[in-house]
């Protein structure tokens, strides 16, 4: 706040923070659980496309590890079919397709290996294609960039088609499938892990969007992580009243 007057400036800066705090709720994203969102995007009709499903607790541009399978392992639980997953990020999978080659069968560790708290996902499954993971980006967003997922490898079980790859990678563009031979348009599910990125391309041709929660890094579930270095109190880890009166910097 700017202001010629000291004591003007002040009052003005302290109506300012006094609206953002009493509207402090309304910034809070509350996740649904997993099972409820599931349940939407299951009752949605298949003959209107796919539903775009979003793990946002591991989103890849907010610093994700991209290998979460919690929604992934739900939704196969809860009996969802023709689901396209991906990009996971698992460098020990695609090393072990690629050892096992294009068109094997073979039982496949998947993701989770960054939280020691949960096993890889294991499924039974065939090697549908192996790749060098390079595409180039002909989406709204970045186009014409050249982007690479590292190798990359499809799994292919009886309800799910999983593109696994060497590193993270935010699905900005339908290459991320299309450079593996896959047309995310052919699935009823298309589960990404991303918040925002993906939205230009992959809603324009999805019925719903429907926003996933998984315990990942990058999760707005709070009470999922500790917090050891906070100075002082700290909404919504706190709930407390502010004055703003007598508010300082230091």
């Amino acid at each position: 706040m700017v202001s010629e007057l000291a004591p003007v400036g002040e009052a003005a800066a302290e109506e300012i923070a006094r609206k953002i705090w009493d509207d402090r709720a309304n910034f809070i994203y509350e996740e649904e659980q997993p099972t409820s969102s599931l349940q939407r995007a299951l009752a949605l009709p298949s003959s209107k496309g796919p539903v775009l499903l979003l793990d946002h607790g591991d989103n890849c541009m907010s610093g994700g590890t991209c290998d979460t399978m919690h929604v992934l392992k739900k939704a196969l639980e809860m009996g969802a079919t023709s689901i396209l997953a991906g990009p996971i990020a698992d460098p020990q999978a695609v090393a072990f397709m690629a050892a096992a080659g294009i068109g094997e069968k073979v039982s496949l560790s998947i993701g989770n290996r960054w939280d020691s708290d949960y096993a890889p996902l294991q499924l039974d499954g065939i090697v549908r294609s192996l790749g060098d993971g390079n595409y180039t980006i002909s989406a709204p967003t970045y186009t014409g960039m050249s982007c690479s997922m590292g190798k990359t490898g499809v799994f292919e079980t009886k309800e799910a088609t999983i593109l696994v790859s060497e590193k993270p990678h935010e699905p900005w563009d339908l290459g991320i499938f299309s450079t593996n031979g896959l047309n995310p348009s052919d699935f009823r599910f298309i589960l990404l892990k991303s918040r925002m990125y993906c939205r230009p391309v992959f809603e324009a041709i999805t019925q719903a969007t429907i926003e996933c929660a998984s315990p990942g890094v990058t999760s707005s579930n709070l009470s999922n992580f500790l917090f050891n270095k906070l100075g002082k109190q700290t909404y919504p880890i706190e709930n407390f009243e502010w004055l703003a009166s007598v508010w300082t910097n230091d």
